[in-house]
């Protein structure tokens, strides 16, 4: 029956045993509980709460304040326990359901105790709520069968709560009717408006449940009206506002929509552009005939280059992406993307055309280069004219090149006109042209037989030099590595720490160096080190490291200073294993200097970068597999 929750406390329907109240005035509720619970606790009746922390919360303040009542006992000596109805519940769960066991121990227990000597039990629980808001309403029937269990054995009355938001429509209704016959009474707000004393039938609950689940089907559809009005306003916004252009054409090739992006490329008004046939905007008709043919058979059209006429008479180079919307294997229209590319085709062209100039001067350079090396060698025997010669190679090397690189700013290797995308192979490059680095038949200082050799000595000349110091400087800035100054082991380490620290300073750099003799000087400053007093964070250079001795007296030195080594910079790492065949070593020369002295090493480039120059180079093919046989048998990773 449903009955007034007033009436039932009041004891107007006999035995107020198992019941429920529906409930959407939570404050309302928590003044029917509290009532509930004071009822037995003024006649020494002992309660039991198992209620949300929120809500334990809210009880106990109800009862502190009835302490301030007159003539009611003071809820000090009120017999209440208290439980946390998520931890209580998590203590009764096995495998996600209420278990029996766990269920009598941890409540028919405390149950149990409290109905001892016959004393009056009012119990307030909200575990079978707790788990219909998880959507097990299963196992909220479940737990509600195992209280009517425990009631056969034990008197007590229990007061369930069920807020109506847990049954929002007539797909839980069969469960809400289960719920209500697991119970002696149902309470609900329907019931407030009875006259006192009176009932009605429990299905008064049942349409009050269908009503509240009406309210809240309502609510969701209001709710979703709205969410997808947003949601199509947005989709407008994105499409008519998208920086790409977008269009929509109709089966016989008419424009039924463009966006804002795709007119404005072009120059036109809405009217001027939309409902034209798209054909009439295309400069090529053969290629968006073929374009329309292949999407109306159902291909997806992807990146087809286009040229389109803009409203002012230019051509646009386009890019196009489409594809097609079919209904009953009719074609209804076509959507498509139209991305303008005239700057990359511009570019493109002036790219090649920068290729076909460079190759023409690369060509001139080789016919002049040629011919001076002729003179050259003419004139050997006579020192001046040769050395004047020289100086006109590099003279007319460097003109041909920079006007090779002008315009739009790339960066040619001197070879062939191969673009040069990186630093490492500019390096390599340089390294092949100054005839630094050869490739051949050479007897390594192991007796190994190496394909290719690599002499730092050959950067002679202060043109060669001044570009070395230039790579040296831009790798070790290029590192991210702190350094405090240069120090460059004697012999070859001088001139490199020296022409290095000149090209620091020329990217905005200062930097000290300094340098030791081989043998210590018993005159003058005296000692073994020039330059710079050595202090802070020292980068070593050397050319290159073979076994390692000139890094370890340089260590040795400036650690004696009371200064750091910071790294060592060199110019090209040979990734080379050290050892005798057949007993070498795990570890390049380069890694044992790391590992020993925990210290990075820098390389301007390595042999990987090396054999990658000649992977790119045709001319040098014939030398590749040599290198990548001897990369085999010495390398490292």
């Amino acid at each position: 029956m449903l009955i007034k929750s007033d009436d039932l406390l009041a004891g107007k329907h006999g035995k107020t045993g198992h019941f429920v109240r529906f409930y959407d005035d939570g404050e309302l509720l928590l003044d029917e509980v509290a009532s509930f619970l004071e009822r037995t606790l003024r006649a020494r009746g002992r309660g039991i709460v198992i209620a949300t922390g929120a809500h334990v919360d809210a009880l106990r303040a109800r009862l502190h304040a009835l302490e301030r009542a007159e003539g009611r006992a003071a809820p000090a000596s009120w017999d209440i326990t208290w439980f946390d109805a998520e931890t209580t519940l998590a203590r009764i769960m096995a495998g996600g359901w209420p278990d029996r066991a766990r269920f009598e121990y941890e409540v028919g227990r405390v149950m149990a105790e409290a109905c001892a000597g016959g004393a009056r039990v009012h119990a307030f629980g909200e575990m079978v709520a707790l788990l219909c808001a998880r959507g097990r309403y299963d196992a909220a029937l479940h737990l509600e069968r195992l209280w009517n269990e425990l009631a056969r054995k034990l008197d007590f009355s229990l007061f369930c709560a069920y807020p109506w938001a847990l049954f929002p429509s007539s797909g839980v209704a069969h469960v809400f009717r289960q719920i209500c016959a697991e119970h002696d009474h149902a309470c609900a707000d329907a019931a407030a408006r009875l006259p006192a004393g009176q009932s009605v039938d429990i299905s008064l609950v049942r349409l009050e449940q269908k009503g509240h689940a009406l309210q809240a089907e309502a609510a969701r559809r209001r709710h979703a009206e709205r969410t997808l009005l947003l949601r199509e306003r947005e989709f407008a916004d994105f499409v008519e506002n998208a920086a790409e252009g977008l269009h929509q054409i109709g089966a016989d090739g008419t424009i039924l929509w463009a966006n804002r992006a795709e007119l404005q490329m072009l120059g036109y008004r809405w009217e001027e552009y939309v409902g034209h046939h798209i054909a009439a905007f295309h400069f090529d008709a053969a290629v968006i005939d073929g374009i329309l043919a292949r999407l109306a058979a159902g291909e997806t059209v992807m990146d087809e280059p286009a040229r389109l006429r803009c409203k002012d008479g230019s051509i646009r180079h386009v890019v196009i992406r489409s594809n097609a919307s079919f209904e009953d294997g009719q074609l209804r229209y076509t959507r498509g993307f139209t991305r303008d590319a005239t700057e990359q085709v511009h570019s493109l062209r002036e790219i090649e055309h920068a290729n076909t100039r460079h190759a023409e001067l690369a060509g001139m350079l080789s016919t002049v280069g040629r011919a001076l090396r002729g003179a050259s060698r003419v004139a050997q025997g006579a020192p001046c004219v040769e050395r004047r010669l020289r100086r006109l190679v590099w003279l007319v090397d460097g003109r041909l090149r920079q006007r090779a690189r002008a315009g739009l700013q790339y960066r040619f290797s001197q070879i062939e006109g191969r673009v040069v995308d990186n630093l490492r192979q500019q390096f390599i490059a340089f390294s092949v042209e100054a005839e630094v680095l050869k490739f051949g038949q050479f007897t390594t200082k192991a007796g190994r037989q190496s394909p290719y050799f690599f002499n730092a000595g050959l950067f002679h000349d202060g043109a060669t030099l001044g570009k070395l110091a230039a790579f040296y400087a831009q790798t070790l800035l290029d590192s991210g590595i702190e350094f405090d100054m240069l120090f460059g082991p004697a012999y070859k380490g001088i001139t490199l720490a020296s022409a290095t620290a000149v090209a620091l300073a020329a990217k905005g750099r200062n930097t000290s160096f300094a340098y030791n003799r081989k043998e210590a000087k018993d005159h003058g400053e005296g000692g073994t080190i020039v330059g710079a007093r050595l202090a802070g964070k020292v980068v070593i250079i050397d050319d290159v490291i073979s076994a390692g001795t000139s890094v370890r007296e340089s260590v040795a030195m400036i650690r004696a200073a009371g200064a750091e080594p910071a790294a060592v910079l060199i110019a090209l790492d040979r990734m080379e294993r050290g050892g005798k065949d057949g007993v070498l070593s795990p570890l390049s020369a380069v890694q044992e200097v790391s590992q020993n002295y925990g210290i990075p090493v820098i390389s301007i480039a390595s042999l990987a970068d090396l054999f990658g120059y000649l992977e790119a180079d045709p001319s040098l093919a014939q030398y590749k597999d040599a290198v990548a046989a001897y990369r085999q048998q010495y390398g490292v990773a």
